[in-house]
């Protein structure tokens, strides 16, 4: 095919090897790794990864586009992540993934990117400008969230996250905004402004 090219019978890339656009190991592999010199995992790329639970990225990878991993159900783990400067809509939705920290080099939190995985704790640093519409919603293991910047907190965005307990942020306005749309965060949660001059940690 002169659009696409094999790799490693595991994945098709795009003819320039820079898109990984389908991942088509074998359905036991439970661990992948990103060939070098892709640079970005287009829509839908490991939607058929039913028993990956760990997937590290090239060092080239910067993008992954909508809905990259959703439905993976069992994606515990993405490595080499450092570099990342996007993360679409949906990009790990109804994932196992248990731990992300937001790369610095990400500014914006899509639209139902972690919605329905297994995250337990997060960090958003202060470079982050914007939550998506139901970003952290429906997590059952989400515990705390750390905001240390003052982005846009859109709607909904840890509803039905039945077991966050604290919310701590330093931006007043965004505190004001959860105390008075409840639907934004599960009822039990509690939220905690600090100084802008603590570090948040």
């Amino acid at each position: 095919n002169q659009k696409y090219k094999d790799v490693d019978d595991k994945a098709l890339l795009n003819k320039e090897g820079t898109a990984l656009t389908l991942y088509a190991g074998r359905n036991d592999a439970t661990e992948y790794t990103v060939p070098d010199g892709v640079v970005r995992v287009s829509t839908g790329a490991f939607s058929r990864a039913a028993n990956l639970e760990k997937v590290t990225l090239a060092d080239t990878t910067i993008n992954l586009l909508h809905a990259a991993f959703r439905d993976a159900t069992k994606l515990k783990t993405v490595e080499n992540i450092d570099q990342l400067v996007s993360i679409s809509n949906q990009v790990f939705m109804r994932t196992g993934l248990e731990e992300f920290e937001i790369p610095a080099g990400i500014t914006t939190i899509g639209n139902y990117v972690f919605d329905t995985s297994k995250l337990t704790d997060i960090h958003l640093h202060a470079g982050i400008t914007s939550i998506g519409q139901e970003a952290y919603s429906d997590i059952p293991t989400l515990n705390c969230v750390v905001i240390d910047g003052t982005p846009t907190i859109n709607y909904d965005a840890f509803r039905n996250s039945s077991a966050l307990k604290y919310i701590i942020m330093t931006d007043s306005e965004n505190v004001a905004l959860l105390n008075k749309n409840t639907s934004y965060i599960p009822a039990n949660a509690v939220i905690y402004a600090v100084s802008q001059e603590m570090e948040l940690k």
